[in-house]
Formats: C-alpha cells, structure tokens, sequence
C-alpha cells in the first residue's frame, strides 16, 4: 500500500536526493508513486496558497487532504493546534469537523441498505416508531429514510435546546455526551414538522440525528460503536472519534476566534455534528469515496448515493442533492457542469470544505481551527480539484463570469415587481423609474439595485441609504461578484432563485397579501410585542409585529441605529394558535412554526419558548 506523503517532504525530496541521503531516497521511490508535473505543479500551489491567506486572514491551523486520479493520497498541515502550548498542528493532529459527521451516519444507513435491514423508501417509524412530532401522526406515515438522508424530511433545522453540551475539558466529560442525543425521541411535541416530507429541500440537522437513532435500533449497537466498528477501524482510521477523545492521549487541536484560543465544544447531536478527525484520516475516507468504497461500500451504493434524488422536485428548481453529498457546487462556478459531491462544516470557530469529482477520483478537503469567511475554504478545495482534472475534464471546468449587462426590458421587469420572502425576511421589488430596486423591509437602510443581464438573469449593486455605495468593502464586492439572480413560476408562484458563481443556491417566492379571519387575527394581534427566550444561556430577544399591508407577521429582530442588520422573519397566520413561516422555495431561512401552548407562551419548531415581556 502506498504511504501518504506531505507536501513539504514531496517538494523537498529531489534536494534530499542532491545531498546523497541515498537511504531515504530509496524507501521513497519504493513505496510511493511517481510524482508527475501535473501533482507537483497541484502540491506547490496548495503550500503557497495555503501560507498566504494563513497570513492575510490570520488562520493559526490549516490542514488539506488531496486525493489524485490515481487514488494517491497526499496531506500536509500547517500552523499550530494550539499557540498556547506551542504545540504544531500535524496531519495526525484531530480538528473538530462538526457537520461532516453526516457523511459517516449516511455511510452507515447505506451498509444496513446493503446488508437488507434498511429499505430506503420504507417509513422511518418502521424502524424508530416512538418519534412523533407534535401533530404529526399523518406526515410521519409519509417520511422516508430516503427523505431524512436528502434532507427533504420537511423537519425543522434541528432541536435547539441542550444541543450545545460544553466545551472539552481532559478527563471530564458531559454526562450521557455519547447517548444525549436520543432525548430527542421525548421531545416530539415540541418539535413541529415546517413542510411535507418530500416537498422542498430544507437542511436539517435533526433528520440526522434520527438516522444515527435508526442505526442504532437496526443494527443493535451504539452508534459511536457501529460507526467505529464499520468504518474506522476497517479504514484504519485510529485518530477519528465523535464527542470526545477516547483516551487522553489524543493530539487534539484547540479551535480559534481571531486571537481568542479555546477548547471545542461537545454537541448533544453526536449523528450529525460530532465529528472529530485528522488530515490523515480524512483522507483514507475520501480515497475510499473515491476510489469504489474500499471496505466501508459496494461501488453500485455509492453511485447511488452519488445521484440526484430531487429530480422530481419542483421547488428545488435545478438545486441537487444526493445521500448525504451535495451535487451542486457550493462554491468556485468552474464545476457545475461536472458531477461533483460536496460537504462543508462551519461552526464553533471551524472551517472545512470537501468537494470530490467521482468521474475522475480526484477531490480535496480543506480544513482550519479558525473562525474565518468560509469561502476560503470552499476555493481553495475547488481550485485543487480543477487543477487535478484529467485534461478530458478539463475542458468542461469553464470558468464562472457574470452574464454580460444588457438594458432594462421594462415589461420583464414588472413581472418581478412586488414581495417575496427570504431568509432575511421580505423584500420588495420595485420599479424606480428605468432602475429595478430590492429592499429588505426590516432593513430599510440597505438598498440593492437589480442589474439586467443576459439569459434573463439579474446582478446586484449593495448601497447604504440608497447611495453610498457598499463595494469599499471585500465582502460586499464578493457577494456583488458572485451572486445573481433568475425569475421562473414553480407550483403557481413566482420564484426569484439565487445563483452563486453559476450554481444555484437558494430561492424566494412571491408573498401574496393575506385575507386573515378577523376572530383568529384578533388572537394574533393581542399576542403582539416583545418577548423573551426562555434560556438563560440566550440574549435573543424577539419582537412580533403585524403588517397592514401585507397581512402577515413578522417575527425577529428590528433594526435601528445601532442594530443595522436585524433579520425577521416573515409569517402567514394557520389558525388562532399557529403562525407559520411565509413562503414556499429552498434555503429560504430555517423554516418555522410558532403556535401558542396553554399558558400562553409561544413554541417554535425548534423546541425554543418565549414569554412575553410585561
């Protein structure tokens, strides 16, 4: 078997050989592949890249993992895990990599579908019946395994309460950490379903969380256990572990905010954001994605996983998703015309990105103990993989550029005037003389005018009081670069769908004013005001308002002077006790329900109460 080289011994092994260390030399040619222009050209360029934005964004720790056509593994780190103790960051050395713990937990449904213990399209009460959210009982007969593991399970983003144990301490542990994560079966009436199973893809931490309870009731075993059994050991993965390190031993790296050095945290949902894992590691995982599945997978389960299952999606539009990999390119814009399977993690100071190309067996996963903009991350994995294409490929990796400006068509144009709903709340889109102009109506200072371009689609220009233009700063100028828009009409409604470097990301459908039963909008509007979260660990603070134009609720955050971004979110009224959230389309905001429980507070999807304040 070929051992794993770093970058740095790669590029410095022809000096070695120079300077006559002939015994080294010798090991090297015998146990690792040749190394062509192609990889070197590759490696040099991801050392380089990797040590300028350390500097520029001021990462202490950075690891990468790269996978060639050829099924070569080749790994480097760079920084320190921790600069208190001094202590270097190695490709041994386990970061927190929180969300890619989902890729395990789809792994090992997909080994209980291979063995004929789990049919994907069967109902995931068959094998974990004691889960019903708070009237349920119907959608519950509808979800599929196959929905949790798409994300299309129409659950709410997770179950908030408890999820954040602590941060890790040596030789002290949170209590249950390993098996916290089933309290979530008692909580079914706290929890409240946002769409249909199968309607809309919504990411949900929580579907994962139950799928590491299905493995656990099929299989009989611990999920940390089955999991470890399954696929690390089989992989020879000895510095991966969920929760917390087994052993003191482990050289385990701390996680960074700016200057500020602090331990990781433990998460309840150990199925879904509970992974901790090294360089090395990771990259037997990936070359075992990559390269037929090793001794985790058959190749057919993979290519299965490895395919869209939201085909028959409307309101997806072309978003794709297979199970548990992304298929539309996240980031970059030069893939997404190829097959790509992607994951990122970003939480608690952490940043990761993988992104693979099965077609060819080249991928790369980017990762870093520091809290920074993520696209960093997401760039640099996607420039390694372009450059890793076989030149077949290549020529299909077509570099992103915004669709060329063209002129107002006005009667267009009227066609996207009006409300729509986003994460951030509504927006409003109007035509201001011979300029179309987006505002957010919990944010009146931001202002953004709509730029026609080819193909229909619209860029963006981000302005401050409807003049000072926003692109002095990089962040700013990025989005304005990145991102553009395309209307279409999915199910009866008019969609505005969001596309970053080329690939879609996002949507937000039309808001129609809402005709309200005046004995029901009574009980909404004596409920208006401000409110507080019932957890003493939260500043969150929401206020309820009511618009008379459009009929709905908004419930958030209000902007001010010194809250400038302030997000609410925008709510259509069910009955006299459930508001829920506005709007149809995909990664429109976490998607929610607030109904009225009987002494009066008000319970949203995510198991959070709030108490008005008197």
């Amino acid at each position: 078997m070929l051992r794993t080289l770093g970058i740095s011994e790669i590029l410095t092994g022809p000096v070695l050989c120079a300077l006559l260390i002939l015994s080294q030399c010798a090991i090297a040619s015998e146990t690792s592949p040749s190394l062509d222009a192609k990889m070197t050209a590759v490696l040099k360029y991801a050392s380089e890249e990797i040590e300028k934005r350390m500097r520029s964004e001021k990462l202490h720790g950075v690891s990468i993992a790269i996978i060639d056509e050829h099924g070569n593994r080749w790994v480097e780190a760079f920084g320190f895990a921790s600069e208190r103790e001094q202590r270097p960051l190695t490709n041994d050395t386990s970061v927190p990599l929180h969300e890619l713990a989902k890729l395990f937990t789809a792994v090992g449904v997909m080994q209980l579908v291979e063995q004929g213990k789990v049919n994907l399209d069967a109902a995931f009460q068959d094998y974990v019946p004691n889960f019903v959210p708070h009237g349920g009982e119907e959608r519950m007969k509808q979800l599929t395994v196959r929905h949790l593991m798409s994300h299309h399970s129409g659950l709410p983003y997770r179950y908030i309460p408890g999820y954040t144990l602590e941060r890790y301490e040596p030789g002290k542990s949170p209590e249950r950490w390993d098996s916290q994560y089933r309290d979530v079966l008692k909580k079914g009436d706290e929890i409240t379903f946002t769409n249909d199973p199968g309607q809309v893809y919504e990411y949900s931490t929580l579907g994962y969380t139950l799928l590491g309870i299905l493995i656990e009731e099929v299989s009989g075993q611990s999920y940390i256990d089955y999991v470890t059994n399954h696929i690390l050991r089989p992989l020879d993965m000895g510095n991966t572990f969920f929760g917390v390190p087994n052993g003191s031993e482990v050289d385990l790296s701390s996680v960074f905010r700016k200057s500020e050095e602090r331990s990781s945290v433990v998460f309840r949902d150990i199925p879904a954001n509970g992974l901790v894992s090294s360089a090395e590691d990771m990259s037997l995982f990936i070359q075992a994605l990559l390269t037929g599945g090793g001794a985790i997978l058959d190749n057919a389960t993979l290519r299965e996983m490895f395919s869209r299952q939201n085909e028959e999606v409307v309101e997806d539009g072309d978003w794709r998703f297979g199970l548990g990999f992304f298929l539309t390119p996240t980031t970059g814009g030069r893939m997404r015309n190829l097959d790509t399977i992607s994951h990122a993690a970003d939480f608690d100071h952490i940043q990761a990105h993988f992104i693979g190309l099965p077609e060819a067996g080249v991928g790369a996963l980017v990762m870093s103990n520091t809290q920074s903009n993520d696209i960093t991350m997401r760039d640099l994995a996607d420039d390694i993989v372009v450059k890793l294409l076989p030149d077949y490929l290549a020529v299909r990796a077509i570099p992103y550029t915004q669709h060329a400006k063209v002129s107002l068509d006005r009667a267009k144009a009227e066609e996207l005037v009006g409300s729509y709903v986003s994460g951030a709340g509504e927006y409003r889109i109007e035509l201001d003389g011979n300029k179309l102009k987006m505002k957010v109506t919990n944010m009146p200072i931001f202002n953004v005018t709509l730029l026609p371009r080819e193909d229909d689609f619209y860029g963006m220009r981000i302005r401050l009081f409807g003049f000072l233009p926003m692109r002095m700063f990089s962040f700013v100028k990025s989005f304005e670069e990145r991102f553009e828009f395309k209307q279409d009409e999915v199910a009866g409604h008019n969609h505005l769908f969001i596309y970053h470097r080329g690939a879609i990301m996002a949507s937000m459908s039309s808001l129609d004013k809402q005709d309200n039963e005046s004995r029901a909008l009574n009980a909404w509007l004596d409920r208006l005001g401000n409110y507080e979260q019932e957890d003493e660990d939260s500043d969150y603070r929401p206020t309820l308002r009511y618009s008379e134009e459009g009929g709905h609720f908004l419930w958030g955050l209000k902007s001010s002077i010194t809250r400038l971004i302030a997000l609410s979110a925008v709510y259509c009224m069910l009955n006299e006790s459930q508001l829920v959230h506005c709007g149809r389309g995909f990664n429109a905001g976490r998607k929610n329900v607030l109904r009225v429980v009987s002494d009066g507070r008000l319970l949203n999807s995510f198991g959070n109460y709030f108490a008005k304040k008197s």
